[in-house]
């Protein structure tokens, strides 16, 4: 235990903490500001239509990972790779994945349109989904420009600006929020509109810290060079975003409106735990990329899986023991039962922060993404049915314990990889 924590104070020291700490103050700012807005947005509309507004909100992260086709991981990587020696190179590749990006969310926004009674009435058996359905389809537009800005500020490592875009887009939607419903416009109204609307605004203000880009003419070799990348990502990508959302997915199939909107207050709550693993793969993912050999890149990898090890022996007690004080106080008795969930989500997702630095690893140093491709086959093979089924047997209990399920699948396959590949 000694040696551990001297090794956590060398961590302290060294650049990789520097670089995450601006991260990771940007990532507890706008957690926080989400929090809030998630917060009221909960107590306003009670869990029925709580239950709703989710819907939205996990059909537009839904759509938009099928859509992005690897977009972003492909960005980060090429942009990356290339700015100090070749930046002409890197602004095509940034307008490349641009480009990418509009393709694929006007494909999904046209063929959910044409598809939205289908959804709603013979896939999920719920007729009034339609139109909070065609919200999520523009949504989905907004989602795919906003990631495109935060992943090309991540692949230049201005690591201020990528916090500054996050904590904008957050605010703006919680004070316009509180701002609409003060003026008489419905709760899930708003709630719904700025979901959707407020992601365009935050693009915009990367803009300002991005260089200039729109005008270069982008090469048919890189092009296919992003894509023949993009491709296992992509692949994986529709996969996971599929497998990683079974659990809103099913419930929303199997449960009343009331208990999706129990289990989405839970999943909000851990959802802090997401933008801490994204505020470290922000910064891990170039300084991977940009390593030339194992012994580098090994040396790094054993420091930043120390570092969230840390985190996830003071996150899982801590976390546990304030969720039963948390709910009631914050949210309101009424959504008492989203404790026992949240609980097990809390150990689920401090799995998924121990795995970040194998994931990461794995992507960007050895560039091998088709293991992903495997592993996410792999994961939705066990998920599919273990969800099917412990969801329509124990409703919102049975989402977390899959959810977890998958987590430690997703963690101990690819560290056998990493420690195989590394002996």
């Amino acid at each position: 235990m000694t040696n551990l924590f001297y090794k956590l104070r060398q961590i302290s020291k060294t650049k990789t903490l520097r670089q995450s700490s601006v991260t990771l103050f940007g990532t507890a700012l706008n957690g926080v500001i989400g929090v809030i807005f998630y917060i009221l947005v909960a107590r306003m509309l009670g869990p029925r239509e709580y239950g709703i507004f989710s819907f939205v909100t996990v059909t537009v992260a839904l759509l938009a990972s099928i859509a992005n086709v690897g977009t972003d991981t492909g960005v980060t990587k090429f942009v990356a790779e290339n700015w100090e020696s070749n930046k002409p190179r890197a602004l095509r590749f940034l307008k490349a994945g641009l480009l990418l990006k509009i393709a694929g969310f006007s494909i999904v926004i046209v063929g959910g349109f044409l598809l939205t009674d289908f959804v709603a009435q013979f896939v999920l058996q719920k007729g009034e989904l339609s139109d909070p359905f065609r919200w999520a389809l523009i949504g989905v537009a907004g989602s795919m420009l906003f990631s495109f800005g935060c992943a090309a500020l991540q692949s230049l490592q201005k690591f201020w600006a990528w916090s500054i875009v996050n904590v904008f887009g957050n605010s703006f939607r919680l004070i316009v929020f509180f701002l609409l419903v003060l003026g008489g416009l419905s709760p899930v109204t708003a709630a719904i509109s700025l979901f959707v609307f407020s992601p365009f605004l935050a693009l915009l203000v990367s803009f300002i810290y991005l260089p200039k880009f729109l005008n270069v003419s982008v090469k048919r070799s890189e092009l296919v060079e992003l894509f023949h990348f993009n491709k296992w990502v992509a692949a994986t990508t529709i996969i996971v975003a599929i497998s990683t959302r079974l659990d809103s997915l099913y419930s929303t199939r199997f449960l009343p409106f009331e208990q999706v909107g129990y289990y989405s207050v839970a999943i909000s709550l851990v959802g802090f735990i997401s933008q801490i693993v994204l505020a470290l793969g922000t910064v891990a993912a170039p300084k991977f990329a940009t390593f030339k050999n194992r012994e580098d890149a090994w040396r790094y990898f054993r420091k930043f899986e120390l570092f969230v090890l840390g985190l996830s022996l003071i996150g899982i007690p801590t976390g546990v023991l304030i969720s039963r004080f948390i709910v009631p106080l914050v949210y309101g008795a009424q959504y008492l039962s989203s404790i026992a969930p949240l609980n097990v989500l809390i150990v689920s997702y401090s799995v998924f922060l121990l795995s970040m630095p194998i994931h990461t690893m794995i992507l960007y140093f050895y560039g091998n993404s088709r293991f992903f491709f495997w592993l996410s086959l792999f994961h939705i093979a066990c998920t599919a049915p273990l969800a099917w089924y412990l969801i329509s047997q124990f409703g919102i209990m049975g989402a977390a314990y899959s959810v977890m399920i998958g987590m430690i699948i997703d963690f101990v396959i690819p560290l056998i990889y990493v420690v195989r590949k590394t002996s």
